[in-house]
């Protein structure tokens, strides 16, 4: 966003102004720091209408002069005589922590969005080194009473949170501090102990704050659910409890059908154990570090049969793929991978050549079976080329889930061996267009495209 006035705006309300979306002529700011970074939007651009809320169990809102209109109102409950639909930018700055039901403020303020709206949130992380050096030190009373906040984040627990309330988060920036470098190389026996990433522990160990930008997902309803069966590969309880179990569709009482498969010697043995034992009528097979968000169910049963009625008889879907674009490869689908929002400006349902393996779902009639040659790399892939092959069709529908991977983005070393497993396979196909690679010749990964 330009600014057109000098400001001396320090973080993180800096970091908030450029992430309002350029062109917002309505914005409602949520009382952020005491109204400074509304009144400042007003008074840069008089035009702007700019509305201001203030808890009124907080006071008033001092810092808000020259707004168009304050409203004084219960954060907790209320919502302000705004139309539905009428705002192009609700800024919620250091807010989602205070309220007793945060969710509920999301969808409540999200409602009165246009369908190209965002808000703009900025949140604590309670992943900061400052946390974990309180907590070795013995003294976590000052983490816990600062702010006397209500809930604390870490960008995990953050993006479940604005995806369950029907948002879609995208983190834009991050606040940082200074002089960690020391305590994160100290730790770093720790991160490797405990299969994190180290170039992305150092994110979320060094940011501060996360600014995001969160979108309306407008998702119609869906049908009335109907019974799934999950399939995974299991190797690490913990991320399995953390993930796919916390999933609002797997829950006590639910009508689907988890599949866990342990101590498999390949991804094929696991998920065609699951595919042989499945009970209804779709089988969705997925990684074991998944989050299905609230409504996801019911969202990919309507996006699944939306995909049949306009591309035919679907023998393969997945949330995330790739297919070729005058010879190159062109990314299809939209997923929270990590902490980004892989998206793309491709209408959706829509035909793809391969699927991202985070993902995907098969009929339970479907004579479909991955190959153990191919280990734990490619297995999707693999699946794609055998549908097409057969004639069939292989699609990317929009259901958005969140990939919560505490791996790095650098492929592992056995990955040479399922690519050359798999270009040799399907040699006559060449080139062939993954999520993660180009493949046009035989060989190893690394003489391919990434």
């Amino acid at each position: 966003m330009t600014t057109s006035t000098p400001i001396d705006l320090a973080e993180p309300l800096a970091s908030m102004l450029d992430a309002i979306p350029a062109g917002a002529g309505r914005i409602l700011d949520l009382g952020s720091w005491g109204g400074q970074l509304g009144a400042w939007l007003k008074a840069d651009a008089p035009e702007r209408v700019v509305y201001g809320v203030v808890d009124a169990r907080l006071g008033s809102m001092t810092a808000a002069p020259g707004m168009d209109r304050v409203f004084s109102l219960d954060l907790e409950v209320d919502t302000p005589d705004i139309e539905p639909g009428s705002l192009d930018c609700v800024i919620v700055g250091d807010v989602l922590e205070q309220v007793r039901d945060p969710s509920a403020l999301l969808r409540r303020y999200a409602a009165l969005l246009k369908p190209s709206g965002e808000m703009v949130c900025c949140v604590s992380n309670a992943q900061h080194v400052s946390v974990l050096c309180e907590l070795i030190g013995g003294d976590y009373r000052n983490v816990t009473s600062q702010e006397a906040r209500r809930h604390r984040f870490t960008w995990f627990s953050l993006i479940e949170l604005v995806l369950d309330a029907g948002l879609e988060p995208e983190i834009r920036t991050y606040t940082w501090t200074q002089n960690t470098e020391a305590v994160i190389g100290a730790a770093a026996p720790l991160i490797r102990c405990l299969g994190v990433a180290p170039d992305r522990a150092e994110i979320y160990l060094s940011a501060y704050q996360y600014v995001l930008s969160v979108r309306p997902r407008n998702w119609e309803a869906g049908e009335t659910d109907t019974p799934l069966t999950f399939v995974a590969c299991v190797n690490d309880e913990a991320q399995l409890r953390a993930n796919l179990l916390r999933s609002p569709c797997l829950q006590p009482g639910s009508p689907h059908q988890l599949i866990a498969v342990r101590n498999a010697p390949s991804a094929a043995a696991g998920l065609n154990y699951g595919l042989d034992h499945a009970e209804h009528e779709i089988v969705v097979l997925l990684h074991q570090d998944v989050y299905l968000p609230a409504g996801w169910t019911k969202r990919f049963l309507a996006q699944y049969r939306q995909a049949v009625a306009e591309l035919g008889a679907v023998d393969l879907v997945g949330v995330f793929g790739a297919r070729s674009r005058d010879g190159t490869r062109e990314h299809v689908g939209r997923i929270v991978d990590r902490h980004q929002l892989l998206q793309c400006a491709v209408a959706l349902p829509t035909p793809a050549q391969t699927v991202d393996e985070v993902l995907m779902a098969v009929p339970k009639r479907s004579k479909l079976r991955f190959d153990p040659a191919l280990g734990w790399h490619l297995y999707g892939a693999d699946l794609a080329m055998q549908v097409r092959a057969n004639g069939g069709q292989v699609a990317v529908i929009d259901a958005v889930c969140f990939h919560h991977s505490k791996g790095s983005f650098v492929l592992p070393a056995d990955y040479n061996l399922s690519t050359r497993t798999f270009t040799a396979k399907w040699q006559d196909k060449l080139p062939i267009f993954t999520p993660c690679m180009t493949f046009r010749t035989v060989g190893d990964a690394a003489d391919q495209e990434v």
